[in-house]
């Protein structure tokens, strides 16, 4: 929330997320993380889970209209919920919202929370470099509410890390 992105940065290697990847809709991502988000959405679906990326890459543009929407909608309150454009993780093109079959793909949705879906990425996600950005009990040092389906690639050693220290992105990089 505190740290901004250059007014003109745009992620060199984003590509679109291949078809073998269930989508809600058109979504890019960085090119070196396709792999690991492959992997795991193969292997929840062997384990009868079934995900679905509900966004990706950001834009500046894009992260501006979404938060003028819901400051309109929610008020100051919104500032909880969505970032600020140049603070988005979004923007980076390392972080997905994920969702999953059990809601009907509904994105960015708290009804995410505790599902088969939610539950299996909890225990898994980590595994493939994927930890949860705004984790629950965390909202004073993210600045941010609990958002389970927020999720950001920063590589499998790093997940691990994160995971077993059960901290925050923030706590891990600006500790």
């Amino acid at each position: 929330k505190e740290v901004s992105l250059p007014k003109d940065y745009t992620p060199k290697d984003l590509v679109s997320i291949p078809k073998e990847i269930k989508t809600t809709k058109f979504i890019c991502i960085k090119k070196d993380m396709v792999g690991s988000l492959q992997k795991m959405f193969e292997d929840a679906q062997v384990d009868n889970i079934t995900l679905a990326v509900s966004s990706g890459f950001r834009s500046a543009e894009r992260q501006s209209i979404l938060y003028k929407a819901l400051i309109l909608l929610k008020g100051e309150k919104a500032k909880d919920r969505i970032a600020e454009p140049l603070h988005s993780e979004h923007q980076l093109g390392t972080t997905i919202d994920i969702t999953g079959k059990s809601i009907n793909y509904l994105g960015a949705n708290d009804k995410f929370n505790l599902t088969v879906e939610d539950l299996w990425l909890r225990e898994n996600a980590y595994k493939y470099g994927f930890v949860l950005s705004y984790p629950k009990d965390k909202e004073s040092v993210t600045g941010y509410d609990y958002e389970p389906w927020h999720y950001r690639f920063v590589g499998v050693a790093i997940a691990k890390e994160i995971f077993d220290g059960a901290m925050s992105v923030e706590e891990y990089f600006i500790p």
